[in-house]
């Protein structure tokens, strides 16, 4: 926990943050959330999403009440929560495409299954893949998270 919020107060001005959705203290092991409190906003705003997450259970008030469920369906759910892509900014047919097809059926895949605008997705995964090849190498050459960390 403690490296968790030194991370948190070297992203803050970033605009990034860190939140340990769990924790499991027997294995050492846990799922940490890292998103930009801004771009979440603007993604739970959608009213496409806010139905989705309504459906799912959601008492969608504010972006914090969606994340304190999403906390809590991870925590004491058995099933993994489909809809936390909707907070991973994927987009929401895709979100929906998924858990109406139980996971089958996609047209593509790559960082999601992809169940609507497959052009735009293929593009996107594009994007990722450039960004995650840079970052890795900057890393491993020594380049501090912050510097690589844009502000937003």
């Amino acid at each position: 926990m403690d490296e968790i919020r030194r991370y948190n107060r070297r992203l803050h001005a970033k605009g990034v943050v860190l939140l340990p959705l769990n924790f499991d203290a027997r294995t050492g092991r846990g799922l940490i959330y890292v998103f930009r409190p801004c771009r979440l906003k603007n993604d739970l705003a959608k009213r496409d999403a806010l139905d989705l997450l309504e459906e799912c259970g959601y008492s969608c008030g504010s972006p914090a009440e969606c994340l304190r469920d999403l906390m809590r369906r991870i925590r004491n759910g058995n099933e993994f929560p489909h809809e936390i892509g909707l907070f991973l900014s994927y987009p929401v047919s895709d979100v929906r495409g998924f858990i109406r097809c139980h996971a089958s059926g996609e047209k593509c895949c790559g960082a999601w299954k992809v169940y609507g605008d497959e052009r735009a997705a293929k593009e996107a995964f594009r994007r990722y893949r450039k960004c995650e090849e840079c970052m890795a190498r900057e890393l491993a050459n020594g380049t501090a998270l912050e510097k690589l960390t844009v502000s937003s």
